[in-house]
């Protein structure tokens, strides 16, 4: 089956423009210490160079087809556990085996 959303967006250090901002967001989402101000900087390259390099990818900071879809697919294993959510405003609540 295609790519539902391809062609990737090829975004690079320079860039100001969509999708900047949902790629940092994507990066913090992974624990990649980054602000999110839609200027692709040296800190956002530094991020997507670490991000790469922690998935097998070459650490070039350009993030394109291939960095893409790691970055915005969930990689959870069947032992990972799932934090439950709770509604009421309390965030995480505890944890469940997949």
């Amino acid at each position: 089956m295609p790519d539902p959303i391809a062609p990737w967006p090829l975004v690079k250090r320079g860039d100001e423009i969509f999708p900047v901002r949902s790629l940092q967001d994507l990066l913090r989402a992974r624990n990649h210490p980054v602000g999110v101000d839609g200027i692709f900087g040296p800190l956002t390259e530094a991020a997507v160079k670490a991000f790469q390099q922690g998935n097998g990818l070459a650490a070039d900071g350009i993030v394109g087809p291939l960095t893409w879809p790691k970055l915005v697919v969930p990689r959870l294993s069947v032992a990972s556990p799932a934090r439950l959510w709770n509604p009421d405003g309390a965030g995480f609540t505890g944890l469940v085996p997949l």
